[in-house]
């Protein structure tokens, strides 16, 4: 056999080997064999159009509502009574529909928000007792944190149902021909009393007890929460309940406490309810207290094969914000819509109403936002 023979037996064995042997794949493992490891998110991108009263805008931006995020959850056992877990998440916003405006104080300029690159959702631990009830460490929910959005409704990503921050950075127009818009802003007259938010804590939560459940905790700023929650179902009504106590007076120089809750009841037809209030009590012996009371329902219904539509409405009164006399109205519509593939398609409209003392009232603003939500 000669040397040209050779060589094209050997190029001729090499590539059918090559055919015949599958290629070794890629593989990501943790490095703790005996704990599960889930990645999974959302991304939320909408276009909003707002308008003041005299100038409007339209821009795309990240839906603050529920904004683009990512996740990772660990879970194991410590023994058969005793689970152990952890969860990082972030956000990933971009242009977030809190920060936009048509116009602002000082321009007529164009609405660019702020970019929220990988900020902190949750990093915390948490450990879970089959009859004594879970402890969580770290950057997480406060007891409070959720207490007054009980929801019924499904479209939470256009219509959250007492709070709203979609339009937060809207500047307004004071309503007495004035040209120049002014330095108050809708986020400026909102209270959101009573609820608790995301903070270095740590926390406990009890067993549930026929449907209902205690959590109370303990922040790294001084402040300290309590909260009682109920969830159950009976003859066809579904029931989320909650009602919270926040102390702040180690925590804030303004804020003394604040508490509030709320209540969702959903029907098998598909009609809901929701009520929600809280009030923030400051220190300041000559302020009103701040106050926030919602009502809002809707209906859900399969109209498509796709996934089921979701319908929201929703009414909401803020009070003594910055001020005594300070009120905020805040209607809201909308539709959300489910897909089977994990997609979420959604349209909705705000008006905001604003007065403050002194005769001060302002231009009607409103937004209308089309987004989708895509998960993983």
């Amino acid at each position: 056999m000669n040397i040209k023979t050779t060589l094209k037996s050997s190029v001729a064995a090499a590539a059918l080997f090559a055919v015949a042997a599958p290629a070794h794949a890629g593989t990501v493992a943790n490095g703790n064999d005996t704990a599960s490891v889930t990645l999974s998110g959302h991304f939320n991108y909408g276009v909003l159009y707002m308008d003041d009263g005299e100038a409007a805008s339209t821009t795309v931006v990240g839906n603050n509502n529920s904004r683009t995020r990512g996740r990772i959850v660990v879970k194991g056992k410590l023994n058969e009574a005793v689970s152990v877990g952890a969860v990082s998440e972030w956000g990933m916003q971009s242009n977030s529909s809190s920060t936009v405006s048509p116009s602002t104080a000082s321009t007529q300029g164009t609405p660019v928000g702020t970019d929220n690159q990988f900020d902190q959702r949750h990093t915390y631990i948490k450990f879970d007792h089959k009859q004594l009830g879970s402890v969580r460490l770290g950057q997480t929910s406060q007891a409070t944190d959720g207490i007054t959005e009980n929801n019924k409704t499904g479209a939470s990503d256009i219509v959250y149902g007492g709070h709203t921050v979609v339009g937060n950075a809207i500047a307004l127009r004071r309503n007495n021909g004035a040209t120049a818009p002014s330095a108050v802003t809708v986020g400026d007259l909102l209270v959101a009393a009573g609820e608790g938010g995301r903070v270095d804590t740590i926390r406990y939560d009890t067993p549930k007890f026929g449907g209902f459940s205690l959590a109370t905790s303990y922040q790294g700023n001084g402040s300290a929460d309590v909260a009682a929650r109920f969830s159950g179902k009976f003859s066809g009504f579904a029931i989320a309940a909650g009602y919270g106590y926040s102390s702040l007076a180690g925590s804030s120089t303004t804020n003394d406490a604040t508490h509030g809750g709320s209540i969702a009841i959903g029907h098998d037809s598909g009609l809901n309810i929701r009520a929600s209030g809280g009030k923030t009590e400051y220190k300041t012996t000559t302020r009103d207290d701040g106050q926030t009371w919602s009502v809002g329902g809707g209906y859900n219904a399969k109209l498509v094969s796709a996934g089921t539509t979701h319908f929201a409405v929703d009414y909401t009164v803020n009070e003594n914000a910055s001020a005594n006399d300070d009120k905020l109205t805040l209607i809201s519509v909308g539709v959300e819509q489910d897909t089977d593939a994990g997609v979420k398609f959604y349209l909705g409209y705000q008006l905001f109403q604003a007065e403050q003392a002194s005769n001060v009232d302002y231009e009607d603003a409103s937004t209308i936002m089309a987004g989708t939500k895509v998960f993983f």
